[in-house]
């Protein structure tokens, strides 16, 4: 008797197995080598630069002004992001995110968001974040979202 709703339970278990987190788009962002405020990434912006791949990631080089206007629409998940310092000869230094960094001095990625923002009449998708030191974090709480 209690067999008969062994079947069910099998796939109710399945189903949920099958269930995950759905990952965002897998990003490498290059900052410049000493830049530290927000970087902000603007979506399927008309003036948008069609992004690079490398080993299956996408490649936003950050610009000096810290804003990338991207081509492509935002996607959401778990984030699967790597970012680096790179310097004028393209060698690339790690910026881990601020839970992952234990020294005050060192620099780190810090309030990783997603917004909206109007610009010029259109409604835009961002994603923002702080690249700041450690002990600086507290500075660094609220964004501008200043897209220039």
């Amino acid at each position: 008797m209690h067999f008969k709703f062994y079947p069910y339970l099998i796939i109710v278990v399945l189903a949920f197995l099958r269930c995950e987190q759905p990952m965002s788009e897998k990003v490498i962002f290059l900052i410049n080598q000493g830049y530290e405020g927000e970087v902000i990434i603007v979506y399927d912006h008309p003036e948008g630069v069609t992004t690079p791949e490398e080993k299956k990631k996408k490649v936003y080089k950050i610009p000096k002004s810290g804003v990338y206007k991207a081509q492509s629409k935002a996607t959401y998940g778990l984030l699967d992001n790597e970012y680096y310092y790179i310097n004028e000869r393209g060698d690339r230094t790690q910026i881990l995110e601020a839970h992952g960094v234990e020294n005050p001095d060192e620099v780190c990625i810090y309030n990783i968001i997603t917004s909206t923002k109007e610009i010029e009449g259109k409604e835009y998708e961002l994603m923002a974040f702080m690249v700041c030191k450690k002990k600086d974090i507290n500075q660094y709480n609220n964004f501008q979202l200043e897209v220039r």
